[in-house]
């Protein structure tokens, strides 16, 4: 269900861009010849794609694209059950309080995202290192939320 909402925007996106969709389709032409060229006798199927497109190290812009478009416009709510006594944000919840984390204010902070107001397809190209108030941060894009499950539809 978000591979299609994912692809809808990522090419939405895209084509408001200068470049348009032309860097994404170089990278995928220059796979595909490099395919075809290790193997030419073999048509373009499932071989290629399972070989080509199951690791975002075969096609990283791509990848990085893909991420970045889901940090630039997704909006999750991840609601949780407190099960034991905790203080977060200054706030005192305690066994049965429901609460409400919203991931979208972690993909706008310009201090873990410069410039987060803008798509930047290339921001994933590198894992990238954040550190906020002097700490990592390690879940710095969650599209679809957290936890155990990470997202509701799963």
């Amino acid at each position: 269900a978000n591979a299609i909402m994912a692809a809808y925007w990522l090419i939405a996106l895209l084509l408001q861009e200068p470049d348009g969709l032309s860097p994404l389709v170089q990278e995928l032409d220059d796979a595909r010849l490099k395919w075809q060229k290790a193997h030419p006798s073999t048509p373009i199927g499932p071989a290629f794609f399972d070989q080509t497109c199951s690791s975002s190290k075969s096609l990283p812009l791509l990848s990085s694209a893909i991420q970045e478009v889901l940090r630039y416009t997704s909006s999750t709510f991840s609601p949780r059950h407190v099960t034991a006594p905790v203080a977060l944000g200054g706030y005192q919840l305690k066994p049965g309080d429901r609460i409400v984390c919203v991931t979208r204010h972690v993909h706008i902070d310009e201090e873990i995202h410069p410039q987060a107001d803008k798509l930047d397809i290339r921001r994933y190209l590198e894992v990238p290192r954040v550190i906020k108030d002097g700490k990592p941060v390690a879940n710095h894009t969650m599209p679809f939320g957290g936890g155990i499950s990470m997202c509701e539809g799963r």
